[in-house]
């Protein structure tokens, strides 16, 4: 399912593709929009979900300078019913992102000593480590290991980079 050009992941497009163009056609976005296109699907739940990641494409202009990310997700918010459905579909509510906004929902906490952690994506492809199929599994040996030699190799590189004191740790999301 996860691999590009399956059978599987050709026809899971397929239904998506027509539900996904409907949502940014009937939004303000939708004279802008010029289409998605699935790029990847993954394992989440321990394989009882399925995440999707989607990367669409717009025509900018003098009267959409800059992507509206949070206008767009709440308009997707509202289209997909509070973020529970899209068509035959059932969403998880906090799986949706916009170009990396989602809506956070504020928490107190007592821990006031405590900064806040902002998070970002980092991706990379390493050409000489061969995959296998194994380390695409998270609770795999393979996975784990790989995880753990990145993060000795990744820290020292964040921490002495701008980031500094403020790096808390790497987390290995996925490897394809």
């Amino acid at each position: 399912m996860g691999q590009r050009g399956s059978s599987k992941f050709n026809s899971i497009e397929d239904v998506l593709q027509p539900l996904i163009n409907n949502l940014f056609r009937k939004s303000s976005f939708g004279p802008h929009y010029f289409g998605c296109r699935l790029t990847l699907l993954r394992s989440m739940k321990n394989r009882i979900a399925t995440g999707v990641d989607v990367e669409c494409a717009y025509q900018e202009d003098s009267s959409t300078p800059v992507l509206d990310r949070e206008k767009i997700y709440w308009e997707l918010s509202e289209q997909t019913h509070g973020k529970t459905r899209l068509g035959p579909y059932i969403l998880h509510k906090e799986s949706l992102y916009v170009d990396g906004y989602t809506h956070q929902i504020p928490t107190t906490t007592t821990n006031t000593w405590r900064p806040s952690l902002e998070a970002f994506t980092l991706n990379f492809t390493i050409t000489n480590l061969l995959y296998t199929e194994d380390m695409g599994q998270k609770d795999s040996i393979k996975f784990k290991s790989t995880e753990k030699i990145l993060q000795n190799m990744l820290g020292p590189l964040f921490e002495n980079s701008s980031l500094g004191s403020s790096y808390s740790r790497c987390k290995l999301t996925f490897l394809r």
